[in-house]
């Protein structure tokens, strides 16, 4: 952005009277040739798709030199149900008496022509904007933008989860009122001047700031206006609309907030190859805060082709994505000690309405569980000098307890759970253990015995619970490479991630640890 510093020096003379001792100097007057100047854009929507779905609310805020010059805010009537109130909060009573776009779309034209709009996820906002002014009667076919989501791989790339929410919190933002058009553009326009920022570490990038400075006129074609809802077969949009009659709000299933908090803490940019495309960790966080809400049904797989097709994905690269959301999705559920029943019926749900095959989430769940116990079996104690007790446990190892005291069994079943060891209610010929102090036994005995299962004391249980041995086929890693992690260098990413998983810290098998995981690590002993 190139500036002019004009140094203006004056000296009065004798002539001037009261001013004759007076001697000014004027410095440092900056005049910007071309101003920091950018419109921030948001939309909320009825869904996913910008073909079939509508923007419900829009924002527009120009920033000038980093400070709001002016704004536009509306809502709209989307002549079709406003769809995901959970998500933006609005209802069809909201907007009944709102205007429809195409009746604002001179005006939003007029706000953002000669202007680089900037926006977070901005593929997603522009794909809705160019489809509502195409059918307002605009063809236009290129607007230049800025995406804040796809510049935090440059300026955080750190981080896990790209969301509008996660940037503002690293940029120390205060996101006000999230999922309103408003809020969300205000805080992106905060952000990119956090970008924009020439005391930050990284330094603004030269194209970023050229893209910002640019005043590029759009070019905008006249086309005949069209109905929006004759664009589908009235057949098939007479289905959708009765779909989106019927509850879709799947919070109503209690055994869903556990499936909320495992996608909430999804870390997508752990399971994606550093070489995939940004298109596809986009379209994953788009899905997923749709699907944390709840409102996605099973019938919807061809709003999820039309959003796929926003980020240039074809039908390969959206299968991927979705077996990468599935990965991740039960890399989290596996944090917790054991997987229910439900837990297990909910991510079946998600891969059914990703259009998976059945056994994907159980591979999945397994992968998971492998996954966690090779990153607990890398930094295992070796077993003692003269250890006697023959065949060690084993991370994975399935056992069963039967008698004991509630509190000694309690306090042995969560360390077991923690270090990859299964607790089983019956026993089987893959059961390790039969733990018992005899003062119980039962049929468990009999069952031990035709399937030659070792009975052990809970003394000795505890033994061979401190001394527990890599799953067969993995050895301990004594020897892995030191983070390069700022704050982190001298650790062992692997012996943290072991260390996070054992105390119920949820950390991701691979990638990036967070820097509080580490702080909690190297204060472990001082606590």
């Amino acid at each position: 952005m190139a500036r002019v510093v004009i140094l203006i020096e004056i000296e009065k003379n004798s002539n001037m009277g009261l001013f004759d001792k007076i001697k000014e100097k004027v410095t440092a007057l900056e005049v910007s040739q071309n101003m920091n100047r950018f419109v921030v854009l948001d939309v909320e929507t009825t869904g996913l798709s910008p073909k079939s779905d509508r923007i419900v609310e829009i924002a527009l805020i120009e920033f000038t030199e980093g400070a709001i010059s002016k704004q536009f805010v509306s809502r709209f009537n989307p002549e079709c149900p406003v769809g995901a109130t959970e998500i933006h909060g609005i209802t069809d009573a909201d907007v009944i008496n709102s205007p429809k776009f195409a009746e604002k779309s001179n005006e939003i034209l007029d706000f953002i022509n000669g202007r680089t709009i900037v926006a977070h996820n901005a593929r997603f906002d522009l794909a809705f904007l160019r489809n509502e002014l195409n059918f307002a009667g605009f063809d236009i076919s290129w607007i230049p933008a800025f995406c804040t989501y796809e510049a935090s791989r440059y300026y955080f790339p750190h981080l896990d989860r790209r969301k509008l929410v996660d940037c503002c919190n690293e940029a120390e933002i205060i996101l006000s009122n999230a999922h309103s058009a408003f809020g969300d553009a205000k805080a992106t326009g905060l952000l990119m001047n956090y970008y924009l920022s020439p005391s930050k570490n990284p330094k603004p990038r030269k194209e970023d700031l050229d893209l910002i400075s640019s005043q590029e006129k759009i070019e905008i074609s006249q086309i005949a206006p069209r109905s929006f809802l004759k664009k589908r077969h009235p057949v098939v949009q007479a289905a959708i609309l009765r779909d989106r009659e019927k509850p879709r709000n799947l919070n109503a299933n209690q055994s869903y907030e556990s499936l909320r908090t495992a996608l909430k803490a999804c870390s997508i940019s752990a399971i994606l190859s550093d070489t995939l495309e940004v298109g596809i960790e986009q379209y994953l966080d788009k899905l997923i805060e749709f699907l944390e809400d709840g409102v996605i049904s099973k019938g919807e797989q061809k709003a999820l082709i039309d959003l796929s097709e926003t980020y240039e994905l074809d039908a390969n690269k959206q299968t991927l994505a979705h077996e990468v959301l599935l990965r991740a999705l039960a890399i989290q559920i596996v944090q917790d000690e054991s997987v229910s029943n439900l837990e297990r019926n909910e991510i079946s749900n998600i891969a059914q309405i990703l259009g998976l095959s059945d056994k994907s989430s159980a591979l999945a769940l397994k992968e998971a569980k492998e996954i966690k116990n090779e990153s607990i079996s890398r930094v295992l104690p070796s077993l003692p000098e003269g250890w006697k007790l023959g065949e060690p446990l084993r991370v994975g190892d399935k056992v069963v307890f039967t008698g004991c005291d509630p509190e000694v069994r309690t306090s042995l079943e969560t360390q077991s759970k923690k270090v990859g060891v299964a607790i089983s209610s019956s026993i089987s010929a893959r059961t390790k253990f039969l733990v018992t102090d005899g003062s119980y036994v039962g049929n468990k005995a009999n069952d031990a015995a035709k399937f030659g299962t070792l009975i052990i004391a809970p003394d000795d249980y505890k033994l061979f619970l401190k001394y527990i041995q890599p799953a067969l086929g993995i050895e301990s890693n004594k020897k892995n490479s030191k983070s390069r992690q700022v704050g982190a260098e001298d650790l062992d990413p692997a012996e943290v991630r072991a260390w996070a998983l054992t105390k119920g810290i949820s950390v991701s098998p691979k990638g990036r640890i967070h820097s509080d995981v580490y702080e909690a690590f190297k204060s472990r002993t001082t606590n």
